[in-house]
């Protein structure tokens, strides 16, 4: 019995035994990797040992990348380089494997004559335009000039002379397809551009985004008349787009925006698109392509088409308002792209996608993420279509390196930390960064229980808080203060590196001034209530405006 019992305490002895020796080992371990990752990956190595990836693959991945053509999309419409950027972007285009780009110049492009009013007060010149096509020419990349021919007109009906053309009165969207006046103006837009890039062999003629078709007078009577739909309606102004360009310029290849074509019916995509002759370009933005378009989309083109593009995005795509870009999301919004390309290749051939970088969502809407910040997002993406694996989880050392940064991984966004780059137009990339750490900062501060207790619209309005509570954030304040006035000053600089001053005021106008007067207005109420010893009563019932009382 004794021996038994002496057995028993020995297994609980040993047991406990190696359950610390267990615990000391994990501990051990988890206190190297710490040192580890803290030296290795200091501020002051990560960028030269950007060699060594995160983790280690356990098993081989299939190299999977896009063969066709890559072309780069640039928005003009909002923020417009100034020329000599390109003399940088054009080179770090080639030298990444683009074959061309695809220039929306809408209002910034010099029209002449009766449209010479369409130009913007920032518009390139016709020797800008020159440049441009000398600069894309020396580093072999094509332009294919992109001109929106139906919707997305609002830089041209938004003017008091075009509004008449308008396919909705209030709406300067779209354009009227049945008016007499549309036509000309197209055909003379389209002319001006072409004429201006005489090395040119592709037009794009948009054509996207058309939702108020079939809505005015003119449309209504022709629907009648020809017992046609608002599909029909569309696909004979699109032919009258095309038959123009087949006359003037025959040897021209036309290309227009897919979406839609994916609402007609088969037996109509058969009738009328297989006569078509335009090359679509079908687009989708989200991090799931192929689940999205779904398998009868390409069954049904696949009929039609002998080939088609595609496009993704690398900004300006998640956000009207984005200011820095969601790397991880354009980053899977490709290798999606490429899991549609695998799946249905022997279906269709994919010729060559198009890597869209919107400026604005349209004509009217304020700027989203600038080019300089989706430099990085553009360059992982190319990276990923040549096939890549080694940009899972961050970007590939050799996009660290193209852009001169130190911490590699501050390249997916600012969570990340400063990616310290040294490219042309990094600076913007830097503030935007820095602006977005002093928005959480804020946004923080206004959780915190003393903006919800104290310092509400309530406490404001009626000068009526507890000012000790004040005077415990006021160096926040202040400290909030002097950030967003040093970032406004270097951001202006350093936009006015790449951009006009139109630019420059309308991005600090839009990002930077609204929280610097929140910022500023807080500060002067603190002032205004620590100065006082007394408060007045609280107020016992709020005065209700007369239109709002009960009749």
């Amino acid at each position: 019995m004794k021996r038994h019992i002496h057995f028993v305490a020995y297994r609980k002895v040993y047991n406990w035994t190696i359950k610390y020796v267990a615990l000391l080992f994990i501990c051990a371990l988890i206190g190297f990797c710490s040192v580890y990752i803290y030296f290795f990956y200091s501020d002051a190595t990560i960028g030269e040992n950007i060699v060594v990836e995160p983790f280690q693959i356990s098993k081989p991945v299939e190299k999977v990348q896009f063969t066709g053509k890559k072309f780069v999309h640039l928005d003009l419409k909002g923020a417009p380089p100034k020329i000599s950027y390109y003399e940088y972007l054009f080179p770090l285009l080639f030298n990444s494997g683009v074959g061309g780009v695809v220039i929306e110049y809408e209002d910034t492009f010099p029209f002449e004559g009766n449209l010479s009013n369409i130009s913007a007060l920032n518009a390139y010149t016709r020797s800008d335009i020159d440049m441009i096509n000398i600069l894309a020419d020396t580093n072999k990349l094509e332009i294919i000039p992109l001109v929106q021919t139906f919707g997305h007109l609002e830089f041209v009906l938004k003017l008091e002379e075009f509004k008449e053309l308008r396919e909705v009165p209030i709406y300067p969207q779209e354009i009227c397809p049945s008016h007499e006046k549309s036509l000309p103006l197209l055909t003379e837009m389209l002319t001006q551009i072409i004429d201006a890039h005489p090395f040119t062999e592709k037009i794009h003629i948009g054509a996207d985004e058309t939702h108020h078709v079939g809505r005015c007078k003119e449309c209504t009577r022709r629907m009648k008349l020809e017992h046609i739909t608002t599909d029909g309606l569309y696909i004979k102004h699109v032919k009258k787009i095309r038959d123009f360009l087949r006359r003037k310029y025959p040897l021209l290849k036309i290309f227009m925006w897919d979406d839609q074509l994916r609402n007609f019916s088969e037996e109509e995509t058969l009738n009328e698109l297989d006569k078509l002759d335009i090359i679509p370009v079908v687009w989708q933005y989200n991090t799931d392509v192929f689940n999205t378009l779904g398998p009868s989309l390409w069954s049904q083109y696949s009929k039609v088409f002998p080939n088609v593009w595609i496009a993704s995005a690398f900004k300006g795509a998640t956000g009207v308002d984005q200011y820095i870009v969601d790397v991880s999301h354009y980053n899977q919004n490709h290798r999606s792209w490429l899991d549609v390309v695998e799946n249905y290749k022997f279906l269709m051939k994919f010729d060559a996608i198009i890597l869209t970088g919107w400026q604005r969502y349209d004509h009217f809407s304020i700027l989203c993420e600038l080019l300089p910040v989706g430099l990085p997002s553009l360059l992982m993406n190319l990276k990923i279509l040549e096939g890549e694996l080694d940009n899972r989880v961050g970007p590939t050392k050799e996009v660290a390196h193209i852009l001169h940064c130190r911490q590699p991984y501050g390249l997916m966004g600012p969570a990340f930390g400063s990616p310290r780059c040294k490219f042309p137009g990094s600076d913007i990339l830097e503030n935007a960064y820095r602006l977005h750490r002093l928005n959480e900062d804020y946004n923080e501060l206004k959780r915190s229980s003393v903006m919800r207790g104290w310092v509400t619209n309530y406490n404001i309005l009626y000068n009526f808080t507890n000012p000790y509570h004040f005077y415990n954030i006021a160096p926040q304040l202040n400290h909030l203060e002097n950030e967003v006035l040093e970032i406004e000053n270097d951001m202006s600089k350093a936009l006015l590196n790449v951009y006009d001053e139109y630019t420059k005021d309308e991005w600090i106008l839009t990002y930077i001034n609204p929280l610097k007067k929140e910022i500023q207005e807080l500060i002067r109420v603190k002032d205004q209530l620590l100065d006082r010893d007394v408060w007045p009563r609280r107020p016992l019932k709020l005065e209700v405006p007369k239109e709002q009382q009960r009749t």
